[in-house]
């Protein structure tokens, strides 16, 4: 009953105030209507749309709720910040701390917000055909495994994997890249196989399938250490211990984060150290 008169009273508003509601400009894009980029920024418009991937301003799923920015009602919080608007029909949009498709919980938004892209680039993997292959795409979360995986070996002491992200500077622009440990993992996986090497970090996390999901793997150090930022978010409860990545450093070593301080370091692949692996969409 108050969620009726609440769309009463707005409505109320609407035709004696002229209040407007929130959605795309009724502009088109590429023929599409339902499309809203960047030259037409998502804006406050006297009638409602279907916005698949919002602009860059204010965002809101006006087809949801198409009349101010608490979405606590329909959505179950507050999405005024971080919602991204990139969803067919706007289904459920995700927040920090929220619980993922695969059971985990979101620890990273890219919204577009204080310096966050508006989404990420997930580099790709391999050919069609091959085994683990997937193109690349554009994602706007990561989600972390509901649980640790236990401990295990990096694998493959004294090779360089190529296709790996490699680097040995804290200054090289890898060290804090996102959307490319998934593709490092199939191809340190894809590696190990070669070489008959079994139960390491990045094959447990590749061969993961919590919440039905099959596209978890290991975090890049970048990512990694996204996940470190939001470490004390409810349901990850990493508070110490080294992690392992999936940077490689040279032949003998990977990249890793201490949770005790937040320290990248490289430490050596034939030693077991815990790991969690990720998820991006």
């Amino acid at each position: 009953m108050a969620n009726k008169t609440f769309w009463v009273v707005i409505l109320a508003l609407v035709l004696v105030f002229g209040m407007t509601v929130v959605g795309c400009d009724n502009a088109t894009t590429n023929g599409d209507p339902d499309l809203c980029d960047s030259g037409h920024d998502f804006q406050f418009t006297s009638t409602t749309a279907n916005c698949t991937e919002a602009g860059q301003d204010i965002y809101q799923c006006s087809i949801c709720l198409a009349t101010n920015h608490s979405a606590r009602a329909t959505l179950g919080h507050d999405h005024f910040e971080s919602l991204i608007c990139n969803r067919t029909d706007c289904v459920h949009q995700y927040a920090l701390g929220d619980i993922g498709p695969g059971g985990g919980r979101i620890f990273y938004i890219a919204d577009g917000q204080e310096g966050r892209p508006l989404g990420f680039d997930v580099t790709g993997y391999g050919t069609e055909g091959q085994t683990g292959y997937f193109a690349g795409y554009k994602a706007h979360y990561l989600e972390i495994a509901p649980e640790n995986a236990g401990s295990a070996e990096w694998g493959a002491y004294d090779t360089l994997i190529s296709g790996v992200s490699t680097f040995t500077s804290i200054s090289d622009e890898l060290y804090n890249a996102i959307g490319n440990g998934r593709k490092d993992t199939l191809s340190i996986a894809a590696h190990l196989a070669t070489i008959d090497e079994t139960d390491r970090a990045a094959q447990i996390a590749a061969a993961a399938t919590f919440g039905g999901q099959n596209d978890w793997f290991l975090p890049s150090s970048g990512e990694m250490n996204l996940l470190y930022v939001e470490r004390n978010l409810p349901g990850i409860g990493i508070r110490s211990g080294f992690f392992w990545s999936s940077s490689q450093g040279d032949n003998f070593d990977a990249w890793g984060l201490n949770f005790y301080g937040g320290s990248r370091l490289l430490y050596s692949k034939g030693s077991a150290y815990m790991f969690r692996a990720v998820r991006a969409f």
